[in-house]
């Protein structure tokens, strides 16, 4: 079974690719699935998995990606969330989606 829910971030960046070369901004939704065995009625309660990704991720609000990366290209930075969130719900397979404005996003793995 799968569970998810959405988290937004505003960051700005400053990449190396796509002429990309000012620092900008962007409004980020985090799509975060969490997937395990259903052994009782639920497999994480929402708000507790709400409060895990809320907290992993506020460092990055309102914030510039380049103090966490070289190049902070939405790839790495899924990737870097990934791996964070990944560590917090180690009894679980994660999944990301990470939305970069309305229209462009990765998902990790």
């Amino acid at each position: 079974m799968r569970i998810g829910v959405i988290h937004y971030l505003n960051c700005a960046h400053k990449t190396n690719v796509e002429k990309e070369y000012d620092i900008h901004g962007h409004t980020y939704k985090i799509e975060v699935s969490i997937e395990g065995n259903l052994d009782s009625d639920y497999l994480l309660g929402f708000e507790d998995m709400k409060k895990i990704v809320a907290d992993t991720l506020s460092r990055y609000n309102y914030t510039s990606l380049n103090k966490f990366m070289k190049n902070p290209t939405v790839e790495n930075f899924t990737i870097l969330i990934y791996n964070e969130l990944k560590e917090k719900f180690k009894t679980y397979g994660v999944h990301l989606k990470v939305w970069q404005g309305n229209d462009c996003w990765v998902e990790y793995p």
